[in-house]
């Protein structure tokens, strides 16, 4: 069947083949996915870490105790770092998932509107909810495994 020339009521997606190039693009889009994930939760973790966690840290958390508790020790940079890495890694995922949609669906045969949901508000959505969202929830009740574990890659 051929993508239809003009618009039409029933707005048909038409997906073309993937190829090796289209699917470097996806794995690293999940990647960096999973880093705006990490980042988003050590960002909640360090600076919701009460007095009574931050005393353990020190008395029990052993090397990766005392680099959370060295990082805590310049907030201001821990989040500049932060914030910093991850709005980098997001603005990575957008440009590759605009090609990876460029390259995933024959964009030329639908309406502009159409492409700008599937490329903005779809990628946004993703962005808030597996970069963000989750990641936050799940660092604000784990907050010091999330805190000593990302306490190495920041």
């Amino acid at each position: 069947m051929e993508p239809p020339s003009a618009y039409t009521a029933s707005l048909p997606l038409y997906f073309q083949p993937l190829d090796l190039g289209t699917a470097i693009v996806l794995v690293v889009i999940a990647l960096l996915l999973a880093a705006s994930a990490a980042l988003s939760a050590s960002e909640v973790a360090l600076f919701s870490l009460s007095p009574t966690q931050l005393r353990d840290l020190k008395e029990r958390g052993g090397p990766k105790g005392q680099r959370v508790l060295d990082l805590l020790t310049k907030p201001k940079r821990l989040l500049a770092t932060i914030l910093i890495g991850n709005n980098l890694v997001n603005v990575g995922v957008v440009i590759l998932s605009s090609f990876a949609v460029s390259s995933l669906l024959d964009t030329g045969s639908m309406p502009g509107y159409v492409v700008f949901i599937i490329q903005v508000l779809a990628v946004t959505f993703v962005l808030l909810l597996v970069g963000e969202v989750i990641p936050k929830v799940y660092a604000s009740a784990n907050p010091v495994t999330v805190s000593m574990s990302m306490s190495g890659p920041i």
